[in-house]
């Protein structure tokens, strides 16, 4: 569970329960900016390179060429669109499915 807030010198801070920030007061702003960047990792990072390679893809598609739990891979590609890497295109039939969905590609 987190939140994001702004920082005093014009950054967004990622404040989660878990996760120390990792920016602090006295680092300089370029740390500040970077910030937000840097927590996309692990998990999130494979989902992107997945959908740069493969395309447009819906949830189901990208949990099911990832490995990855449907609501893990779901987690992840939420930090990637609040980071502005993933966008939603359209809704079409899913192929792992058959139902509506939203498909979702690289920025």
């Amino acid at each position: 569970m987190g939140y994001q807030q702004q920082g005093r010198k014009g950054g967004v801070v990622n404040l989660d329960l878990f996760q120390p920030p990792a920016t602090h007061a006295r680092d300089p702003i370029s740390s500040w900016r970077a910030e937000p960047k840097a927590n996309i990792k692990g998990q999130a990072l494979t989902l992107l390179r997945l959908l740069r390679e493969h395309g447009p893809c819906t949830m189901r598609e990208l949990s099911k060429a990832s490995g990855f739990d449907y609501y893990i891979a779901q987690k992840r590609i939420s930090v990637l669109q609040v980071n502005g890497l993933a966008r939603v295109v359209r809704v079409r039939a899913c192929q792992v499915t058959g139902n509506d969905c939203q498909e979702w590609e690289a920025v």
